[in-house]
């Protein structure tokens, strides 16, 4: 998410959200990948869900190795 600081926070065992910090456009976007190049780098093994509406960032996280999900398929994840 956008936000004035960096920060992430846990929403459940398997979920975090994290703040973008920083200003400009798409932050949040950029910060995203940022961090699945990250889990990319750390093992190409574990599974990785990116959750979002947005085409073009859901492109880039599949490029990434990454599966993007709609925020009304993350119900089950939270549970």
């Amino acid at each position: 998410f956008d936000g004035p600081e960096r920060s992430d926070a846990s929403a459940s065992a398997n979920v975090t959200a994290i703040y973008s910090g920083g200003e400009g456009e798409h932050r949040a976007d950029k910060v995203l990948i940022e961090e699945l190049r990250f889990f990319r780098q750390a093992s190409e093994a574990a599974a990785v869900l990116l959750v979002t509406n947005d085409n073009a960032l859901a492109g880039e996280a599949a490029r990434l190795g990454a599966r993007a999900l709609a925020p009304t398929d993350l119900i089950p994840f939270l549970g």
